[in-house]
């Protein structure tokens, strides 16, 4: 079974717009990190790791009130997920409890070998995660 054909989209664009060529590509494909831009992604060993699937993850455990992951250097694997979490108000995060939780619901390379703490996540203007910052801020080894 092949992919659908491509046809044009609303606005007459020929191919197809991308938005439109990749929701068509999804719905054959079940790998979730495809199509996604290369910065919510990291490679650990030539196997991609979903940073925002990682995310949805580490928001359901308790006591986090919201998370980011980012790619840091790795000197085996060239690349490791590093979960940046974020507690809820008046409570403490267990890591353990954390790792537990997460061991039971990802594949095991796909756990960070580091987790860090903030008391809050650098925001960009529109009050998104500014990840750039915090690459720029690892990629130091704070």
């Amino acid at each position: 079974m092949g992919l659908p054909r491509l046809s044009r989209c609303r606005r007459g664009h020929q191919p197809a717009c991308r938005r439109r060529r990749l929701a068509a590509y999804r719905r054959h494909c079940p790998d979730p990190s495809l199509g996604q831009r290369r910065d919510r992604r990291s490679s650990q060993g030539g196997e991609w790791i979903s940073s925002t699937e990682l995310e949805s993850h580490l928001a359901r455990q308790p006591a986090v009130a919201e998370g980011a992951v980012i790619a840091v250097a790795d000197e085996t694997w060239g690349e490791r997920p590093l979960a940046i979490l974020v507690a809820t108000a008046g409570e403490e995060i267990d890591l353990d409890a954390v790792r537990s939780g997460l061991a039971r619901e990802v594949a095991r390379w796909w756990m960070p070998e580091r987790i860090e703490i903030l008391g809050e996540l650098p925001k960009t203007s529109v009050g998104k995660v500014d990840k750039q910052r915090l690459r720029e801020r690892y990629a130091r080894g704070d």
